[in-house]
């Protein structure tokens, strides 16, 4: 049978665990020609994607897909 493990145990796990970080930031949106609520909007529109997509793209795909939200 497999070993079962504690809340506590697995609570303990989880806090060693590194908590993935968004690849871009708001300089980034800046950067891309955006100002004022549109950068709020359009990080967490790729914060949405990034999740649905596994948390696996990394920065150059992320700046790609905010790209593609800022039509440039």
């Amino acid at each position: 049978a497999p070993k079962r493990w504690s809340f506590k145990r697995a609570l303990a796990a989880l806090e060693t665990e590194p908590v993935p970080a968004l690849p871009v930031r708001g300089r980034d949106v800046v950067a891309l020609g955006l100002s004022g609520p549109a950068v709020g909007k359009a990080l967490a529109e790729v914060e949405r994607w990034w999740i649905g997509e596994g948390l696996r793209p990394g920065r150059e795909e992320s700046l790609g897909r905010l790209r593609e939200l800022a039509g440039v």
